[in-house]
């Protein structure tokens, strides 16, 4: 079964399609909480379910004292960063309000975990050292994360693993969710790097993402997932 389906200049255009399902309502079904729980057993248990760079990072960038995931699931990474980040690390994870609910009460006994769902609590923070997201970016719109991204109080690092990246111009397609379409980004990698250096971001660091939710998919001329590091100017 084909993992992607169609091809469009614009999240409206791909709305537009019968068969699709909004991402909300697909990562809030009762599969996605139960692999959601599957991500926390296993990181209770140090075994990291997903590629990460953010440990290795957090632990190369020791000023860095508060992280921002977008998207982050049921919270599962910060069992890897509580064993092996030694100083305090606050972790903000901004998730759809299903998910706040269901996996929020896993971190009830430390003051270091907060679940969020919505951007305007972040917005009232006086600071976010670091911004995380593994493979969450392809689901959003580049009008919705830049104008939300351009409100958090500077943060140092943009960091993103997993990231859907094209050499060719950006577009949308349907990506099968267990039969049903959600819509799926993948972006013109310099196109976004401009516009995050409008805002004041430079590349640090990109590099192949070693593991993708689509790595059975042939990207022909596209480039494979990124890693990408940026640094506020």
């Amino acid at each position: 079964m084909e993992i992607f389906q169609g091809k469009f200049e614009s999240l409206e255009t791909a709305l537009r399609e019968q068969k699709f399902i909004n991402p909300s309502d697909a990562f809030s079904t009762e599969r996605w909480k139960t692999r959601q729980q599957l991500f926390l057993d296993m990181s209770r248990e140090g075994i990291s379910p997903r590629h990460s760079s953010l440990v290795r990072f957090l632990e190369e960038n020791e000023q860095i004292e508060i992280v921002l995931d977008i998207g982050g699931g049921s919270g599962w990474i910060f069992h890897l960063l509580r064993a092996r980040i030694q100083r305090p690390l606050t972790y903000i994870n901004l998730e759809i309000k299903e998910i706040c609910d269901e996996f929020s009460k896993e971190f009830k006994e430390t003051h270091l975990v907060q679940f969020v769902d919505s951007w305007e609590p972040i917005f009232r923070l006086e600071k976010i050292s670091l911004v995380y997201s593994n493979s969450t970016l392809q689901y959003i719109s580049d009008e919705i994360f830049f104008e939300n991204f351009k409100k958090i109080h500077h943060p140092q690092y943009l960091v993103l693993d997993d990231f859907i990246a094209t050499s060719s111009q950006s577009y949308w397609t349907l990506q099968n969710y267990y039969g049903n379409f959600i819509p799926y980004c993948f972006r013109n990698l310099n196109e976004f790097n401009q516009k995050l250096l409008a805002q004041g971001y430079s590349v640090v660091s990109a590099e192949d993402y070693p593991q993708t939710l689509a790595s059975g998919f042939d990207y022909g001329s596209e480039r494979m997932p990124q890693t990408m590091v940026y640094k506020l100017l």
